[in-house]
């Protein structure tokens, strides 16, 4: 052979065939997996019940925590139509991983297991990465939840703070009812007093008429009376109630200005780290950065709507709101 013909062989091209060999040992350790727990899920189901453990210990070299790694494994990944020398995988991208991928996918549904192995390119992925990313998956889906429970709250606060303002309104009429309505009774105490007086000053012919002025006078008080006891009462009840819906009114302004101060907080730092991601280039946060973003607007809208109502009893809002922002804290506060 000339030497012109020879391929020159570098480092570089012998690390790549080093990898190449590496990845396509994983994968067929994989498809032995799936085979070894074929087989192992037979074999249990032919012994009697309490001897799989003793049947695993004294013929088989794996343990009982290996062994149920290995039948899941054959049971969510493996085809019970195809052998491994038909490709055993249900799919050629399950085919693609190693037996620690394949592992480290169970933590996720079944029915988005290929999905997210396609979008996140699995295959290349070290074991630690792909657990980090799943990490954040899950994380990501369950702030998105919380968020999604928060708004459905909000919505409900706002439909308790319109219902507590017509109260309000309802109490604050009813009280200046009442007031006018003692201030007539005092015009007309004060009408009856004159024509009693005028009663007293005009001459009499006969004796049985100088007692009509004194029933008279008698009945009225004790009328009057009874009306504006009544009356006291139920103007004092309203003011208590009025009294009592202001005090939750400014309990609530003092709760909504610590939640927005809370959130305030959080966005910024939020926004620091989607920041220092986007500049470190890191792509295993860049589904966080999308979710941030989604969650940045929801909070915007959030307090959007907490500035358009009134100041009114807001507690299931304040509430709500205060929540999501100490899931934020402990989320952002954990290793």
């Amino acid at each position: 052979m000339n030497e012109m013909e020879k391929t020159e062989r570098t480092v570089d091209t012998v690390t790549l065939e080093i990898n190449t060999l590496h990845r396509q040992a994983q994968q067929m350790m994989l498809g032995y997996v799936i085979e070894i727990g074929r087989r192992l899920v037979e074999v249990k189901g032919m012994l009697p019940y309490g001897s799989w453990g003793t049947y695993l210990a004294q013929r088989t070299p794996y343990s009982q925590s290996t062994a149920n790694n290995f039948m899941k494994i054959f049971q969510e990944y493996g085809d019970e139509n195809l052998s491994l020398f038909e490709e055993g995988t249900k799919s050629q991208t399950f085919g693609k991983l190693s037996y620690t991928q394949a592992l480290a996918l169970l933590a996720l549904p079944a029915d988005e297991r290929e999905a997210f192995s396609r979008e996140n390119q699995v295959e290349n992925m070290s074991s630690r990465q792909l657990q980090e990313a799943i990490k954040e998956r899950n994380q990501a889906r369950e702030e998105a939840e919380r968020l999604k429970n928060a708004a459905r709250d909000l919505e409900e606060a706002k439909a308790s703070l319109a219902h507590a303002e017509r109260s309000r309104a309802k109490m604050e009429e009813d009280m200046r009812l009442l007031n006018q309505r003692l201030e007539d009774m005092n015009q007309e105490a004060a009408q009856k007093d004159e024509e009693l007086r005028a009663l007293r000053d005009k001459p009499v012919e006969v004796a049985v008429m100088e007692a009509d002025p004194a029933q008279l006078e008698q009945a009225r008080q004790e009328g009057l009376e009874q009306a504006r006891k009544e009356a006291a009462e139920q103007l004092e009840k309203s003011k208590a109630a009025l009294k009592k819906a202001k005090e939750k009114e400014k309990a609530a302004r003092e709760q909504l200005q610590q939640l927005q101060e809370t959130a305030d907080r959080a966005i910024a730092m939020a926004e620091e780290a989607k920041k220092e991601a986007a500049a470190a280039g890191n792509r295993e946060v860049a589904t966080f950065q999308a979710l941030f973003d989604q969650a940045q607007a929801l909070v915007n809208k959030m307090g959007a709507i907490r500035r358009s109502v009134d100041q009114e009893t807001a507690g299931k809002l304040s509430r709500a709101m205060l929540a999501l922002a100490e899931a934020i804290q402990k989320e952002a506060g954990e290793k």
